[in-house]
C-alpha cells in the first residue's frame, strides 16, 4: 500500500549523494530512510530557522544587522562544540573522522569565504 506521506523529489551533488549512499550502506538501511531520518531530526531546528527568517522579514535594517551578528556567535559556539565532538570521536578512535575539519585546522569561516567571493 502506497504511503500517505508527502514526497520531494531533490537533486544533490554527488558527494553528497556518495555521503548518503555510504551511510545507508553502513547502516544496512536504504538511502530514503537514512534521508527521512536525517529530515526529521532536522525539522525542530528548520522550524525555528523559519521563525527567524519571519522574524527578521518584519523588523527594520538594525534589527536585522543585529540578528546577523547573534547568529554568527551563535554559529561560532556551535562550531566549537562540533570541534569539541570531533576531538572526543578523536581521543576514543585515535584519530579525527576523514574529512572532517578540526579545531584550528584554518580556513575562514564560510561568512569570511563569502566576504572574499564577492570581492
Amino acid at each position: 500500500m502506497p504511503t500517505l506521506k508527502p514526497r520531494l523529489q531533490v537533486t544533490l551533488t554527488p558527494a553528497t549523494y556518495a555521503t548518503i549512499k555510504r551511510v545507508a550502506a553502513l547502516q544496512s538501511r536504504s538511502r530514503g530512510a537514512v534521508i527521512s531520518e536525517w529530515m526529521d531530526e532536522c525539522a525542530p531546528v528548520l522550524g525555528r530557522v523559519a521563525d527567524l527568517l519571519q522574524a527578521a522579514q518584519a523588523t527594520d535594517k538594525a534589527g536585522r544587522s543585529h540578528l546577523v551578528r547573534q547568529l554568527a556567535k551563535v554559529q561560532t559556539s556551535i562550531e566549537g562544540a562540533a570541534a569539541d565532538a570531533i576531538s572526543a570521536f578523536a581521543a576514543v578512535t585515535g584519530k579525527a573522522p576523514p574529512g572532517v575539519p578540526t579545531r584550528g585546522g584554518g580556513g575562514a569561516s564560510p561568512r569570511r569565504r563569502r566576504r572574499r567571493e564577492d570581492a
